[in-house]
């Protein structure tokens, strides 16, 4: 009988350690990373033409939306706001259910402030807007995500 502890006993401490591995030494899940060439500034107006955005001008104002409504994954629109030539936001909107506030801040910790019961803001530049009530809750839906240039 104490065989069968010590053989269940190993086999749960090596179970744990190669769960511990695997966990740490792979990175966390960026949701934005497909999307990494729009976050560059420098490289914004190109990638809207590579990946077939759709733009409107103003006639009146100086600035332009570009969207794409992407066919899968996490955001069902993403929104580019463009101020005389240059690129100033991007905002995704999340698909229902799919991006939580946890997740954000598994990719970029804990929030530097919560602005109002609803916004997040991990700096001037990255703020969410998620359904968060008195207190963070991680289980929260993410509606949209805006990153500032």
């Amino acid at each position: 009988m104490s065989v069968i502890a010590i053989v269940l006993t190993v086999t749960a401490t090596i179970l744990i350690f190669v769960v511990q591995s695997i966990t740490q030494s792979s990175p966390p899940f960026d949701p934005f990373a497909p999307y990494a060439d729009l976050l560059n500034k420098g490289q914004t107006l190109e990638s809207l033409a590579s990946r077939k955005f759709s733009c409107e001008f103003a006639l009146l104002e100086a600035s332009q939306k570009c969207s794409l409504i992407p066919e899968d994954g996490n955001f069902s629109k993403i929104i580019v706001t463009i101020n005389e030539g240059v690129p100033n936001d991007i905002s995704f909107q999340v698909n229902e259910d799919m991006l939580m506030v946890g997740d954000l801040v598994v990719v970029w910790g804990q929030p530097e402030k919560q602005k109002t019961r609803a916004i997040l803001s991990w700096s001037e530049d990255i703020t969410a807007r998620a359904v968060v009530h008195h207190e963070l809750n991680y289980l929260g839906p993410v509606q949209v995500v805006s990153f500032t240039f």
